[in-house]
């Protein structure tokens, strides 16, 4: 099926599978940017996965909005490292 990837999401299986650490070896933190692919649900794992901060646009832009409301970032779970040492 186009579009599909072991019943996952092309973006996912190409993050999952074809970025890896091998494509980051040398990286300081990775970033989805755009790409219509819920990123910010897949950064926890891919942080754990990969040993670097990968950063969402969509969570970044949600930290940022956040900070300048005065609100707690480290409110929001599950969106990677980003919030956590908010």
């Amino acid at each position: 099926m186009l579009g599909r990837a072991a019943s996952r999401p092309v973006g996912e299986f190409f993050l999952r599978g074809g970025l890896g650490a091998r494509a980051v070896a040398a990286a300081e933190a990775a970033a989805i940017v755009c790409t219509n692919l819920a990123g910010a649900a897949l950064a926890p794992a891919l942080e754990a996965e990969l040993g670097i901060p990968v950063y969402d646009s969509v969570a970044v832009s949600l930290w940022k909005a956040m900070d300048l409301a005065g609100l707690d970032p480290a409110a929001i779970t599950g969106w990677g490292s980003v919030f956590a040492g908010a």
